[in-house]
């Protein structure tokens, strides 16, 4: 068992020694010796062992002869390694364990030959601001002897471990295995790329919508658009987050039908930004689409710039359902949101047989010349 139980050095166990071959023995050969437990460092803000930690040292292999072979022993067992922890807050319910390794038994052919001794146990260390082990198995037992020998000196069980635990003002790490490498409780960089999404047709974008809890770190985007599946990109913008729910406008980024997005965190190392969620917003993109064929639309279609329509039936013409002003009226309530009840509505009024125009919002009818025909409730007032 290497090191003081007490302070925060950590060793390897030793493996154990092989059994000797005696210059009786014809065939056979002395059991290997016992590997030596490892090493284990956690050293963190917070750690929680619910499941186990073991650095065991291997047990001895037991000695082997055939007809004619005497005294081959067997091999030593493997001293435990060390357990080494760390942290603010410790909280253990698992196996610890850094037994040392039973010895091996001497050849069974004879009675000639030595068993193996036993490894001692290795060493459990932990400091802390706030342990909770109540639930904890802690093992640093030293390994048995391989059993009986045939002369002095007798194969001895192995002495047993150390397990400590002390008070530890907690600070963070400065350097790990070189004093180049700086580490911190979190990383200071980390990157993200979104899948690519394909909206099936091009996209003139509005908004991206993203929500954030920065800890006082760094997250940047960079919306990346393309029209050829990310061969090239035909567009990008790039800008920092700022903290909680936000909404960014990207409405000059060039229309296209890809989108992802590329997300760079980036701090001091003392906390973690968190991207909770984001969303690409856009209207679909239409720019001098042919149509073939009838085309239905349920909802709106808002056009900026003029509508022109040309070929087909000379010459090109609208066709107008036949409707009533009640009718209409009807139709408005159902279909137009409140917000868009300011517009003027154009229908055919079969019973007048007559274009007429529609003021949902001030109740008035009129005709194409702009006399009022009729002045009815509001639509949109209680």
């Amino acid at each position: 068992t290497y090191g003081a139980p007490a302070d925060a050095t950590i060793f390897m166990g030793s493996g154990g020694g092989a059994g000797g071959v005696s210059c009786y023995s014809a065939t056979g050969y002395g059991g290997a010796g016992g590997n030596g437990g490892g090493a284990v460092e956690l050293d963190a803000g917070a750690i929680t062992i619910d499941g186990g930690v073991l650095v065991n040292g291997e047990d001895g292999e037991d000695g082997y002869g055939t007809s004619g072979s005497a005294g081959n022993g067997g091999g030593g067992g493997g001293s435990g390694g060390t357990i080494l922890l760390e942290g603010s807050v410790v909280e253990i319910s698992g196996n610890i364990s850094a037994n040392g390794g039973d010895g091996g038994a001497r050849a069974a052919i004879s009675s000639y030959g030595g068993a193996g001794g036993g490894g001692g146990g290795g060493r459990i260390k932990i400091f802390y601001e706030t342990l909770d082990d109540a639930a904890a198995i802690y093992s640093v037992s030293g390994g048995a002897d391989g059993g009986t020998s045939y002369e002095a000196p007798a194969a001895a069980n192995g002495s047993n471990g150390t397990n400590n635990s002390a008070f530890l003002t907690y600070s963070q790490p400065t350097s790990s295995m070189g004093p180049e490498e700086i580490y911190q409780l979190y990383y200071s960089t980390g990157d993200h790329t979104s899948q690519i999404h394909d909206f099936g047709s091009v996209i003139q974008f509005t908004t991206f919508d993203y929500n954030v809890t920065l800890n006082s770190q760094n997250i940047n985007f960079d919306v990346q658009v393309s029209n050829d599946g990310f061969a090239t990109i035909a567009d990008n913008i790039s800008f920092a987050a700022a903290d909680g729910s936000n909404s960014y406008d990207i409405s000059s980024l060039t229309a296209a039908r890809y989108v992802r997005v590329l997300t760079d965190f980036s701090g001091d190392g003392s906390n973690t930004p968190y991207l909770h969620d984001f969303t690409v917003n856009g209207k679909k993109y239409m720019n001098r689409i042919l149509f073939t064929d009838k085309i239905s639309v349920i909802g709106d279609i808002e056009c900026t710039g003029k509508v022109t329509s040309a070929g087909g039936y000379d010459p090109p013409y609208v066709g107008f359902t036949m409707e009533t002003r009640k009718a209409i009226v009807q139709r408005i309530k159902k279909e137009v949101p409140k917000d868009k009840l300011e517009q003027a509505i154009l229908f055919w009024n079969s019973e007048t047989s007559r274009l007429e125009i529609y003021l949902p919002s001030k109740g008035e009818f009129r005709d194409l010349q702009g006399n009022l025909l009729l002045k009815e409730k509001p639509l949109g007032t209680q």
